[in-house]
């Protein structure tokens, strides 16, 4: 798996006034032979003070060989920070139905 980050954005007025940032992720399965199956994101350990607004596992699902599949996260972003640093962390299934993580299991997993 590879991952790309995509600009982050206010989703609406009212995710601004809520302070919750849109970060979308890209995630690419780069082999070219062995599809990803129940991709999901696990964790998104923050920076101190930054939440992870979504509910997780979230869902990515299935990723061909050599495809890219997204997911879009949301942080609850306190007054006053300008910018913070995430991990992500995602897992899920070879054909044979063993599990896998990207980069590896999740803080506490």
């Amino acid at each position: 798996m590879h991952l790309n980050v995509q600009p982050a954005f206010w989703a609406s007025y009212g995710d601004h006034e809520n302070h919750e940032l849109s970060v979308p992720y890209q995630l690419l399965n780069a082999t070219t032979d062995t599809p990803a199956f129940s991709v999901k994101i696990l964790a998104s350990p923050a920076t101190p003070g930054v939440i992870l607004a979504s509910p997780v596992p979230a869902a990515v699902g299935d990723i061909a060989p050599g495809s890219y599949s997204g997911v879009v996260l949301k942080y609850l972003i306190p007054s006053g920070v300008t910018s913070f640093r995430t991990s992500l962390y995602a897992g899920g299934a070879d054909a044979c139905g063993a599990t896998w993580y990207f980069p590896g299991p999740p803080p506490g997993g």
